[in-house]
């Protein structure tokens, strides 16, 4: 589905410019957290699948290259990739991820239970 989304931004419909054109588009916002190669591996990773090569992302050959290469899991990658580029390329970066306060909350609220007499 990521892959899907971001071929959607930044894929050229020319022949032989698909996986080009999504690198040089997600350049423009991944930083150096993933370079040009680690880009395009996933992307290849994206073609064994979508052209049959693999019949699932985890039974792929690029996925086990990846993971060997980076020690990451692609597909967490992907989706890493996919939100710094929504970001950047659908929302001008006004969209900003909010701190996870949840377990402050919950700590929060089990010390007023305590202090209420609850368990």
């Amino acid at each position: 589905m990521m892959f899907m989304a971001l071929d959607s931004i930044f894929s050229d419909p020319k022949p032989g410019r698909a996986t080009q054109s999504v690198i040089e588009g997600t350049s423009r916002y991944c930083g150096t957290d993933f370079d040009k190669e680690r880009r395009r591996l996933l992307l290849k990773l994206r073609g064994s699948v979508i052209h049959g090569r693999a019949p699932d992302v985890h039974e792929s050959d690029e996925y086990q290259q990846y993971l060997a290469t980076y020690g990451h899991d692609p597909i967490t990658d992907i989706e890493q990739v996919a939100v710094v580029c929504f970001r950047g390329a659908i929302f001008n970066d006004l969209l900003k991820e909010r701190p996870d306060r949840r377990e402050e909350m919950r700590r929060a609220a089990l010390e007023t239970r305590k202090r209420s007499g609850g368990d």
